[in-house]
């Protein structure tokens, strides 16, 4: 935190960007503000304070277990790639419901409920993934069991962005939340590819 001409607290700065742009290394776009780049701990603090996290983990100790798997489904929904008649429309993304408890508790008495048996997609999340975290979907196998997402889904090479910045730097980023900025667009790519082969040996080791 920094202070103010004025005395008042400055509790994150907030950069604007055109959307659409790679952001920094070590930012994030808020998914709630297309354009505005963000530190993942900034989003996580904001989250806490919309949510009133410490009321609500008292409340949902007294909620029906029926409403609080709802409402933790709500809390945070993550949306697959979208398409139609074969072409991407939508990449994947995250939507935040705040009041997800409250909306959990008049959908319940709605008679809504949550049928595993009936769940053909499941959102699994990236390995020590970073706060924003998009994680991979995954569909059910046709004998009615779940596939286990290799590492290597995770932490694709391919889905590799590059960009340069305006001071000439090339930043290369990966939807797992891993950035590297380098002089040449080659050796960001190579940096962020080598940080992508450390996470995939890490999480295979954990398996």
């Amino acid at each position: 935190m920094s202070q103010r001409e004025d005395g008042k607290e400055v509790l994150q700065e907030i950069n604007f960007r055109p959307s659409g742009k790679t952001p920094p290394p070590g930012y994030i776009e808020n998914p709630d503000a297309p354009g505005q780049w963000v530190k993942p701990e900034y989003l996580d603090w904001l989250r806490e304070t919309l949510t009133g996290a410490v009321q609500n983990q008292t409340e949902a100790a007294k909620l029906d277990p029926d409403v609080k798997v709802l409402a933790d489904e709500l809390a945070v929904v993550h949306l697959p790639e979208h398409t139609i008649a074969d072409r991407k429309v939508a990449e994947p993304t995250r939507v935040e419901i705040h009041q997800s408890t409250r909306l959990a508790a008049y959908l319940h008495r709605r008679g809504w409920r949550h049928h595993p048996e009936h769940e053909q997609v499941r959102w699994v999340p990236t390995p020590n993934g970073p706060s924003g975290d998009l994680g991979l979907h995954i569909e059910r196998n046709p004998d009615g069991t779940w596939p286990t997402p290799d590492p290597e889904d995770f932490f694709d090479p391919e889905k590799i962005v590059t960009s340069q910045s305006r001071d000439g730097s090339w930043i290369a980023s990966h939807p797992a939340g891993l950035y590297a900025q380098a002089p040449s667009k080659a050796r960001a790519h190579a940096q962020l590819l080598q940080q992508l082969l450390t996470k995939t040996e890490e999480a295979k080791a954990s398996e």
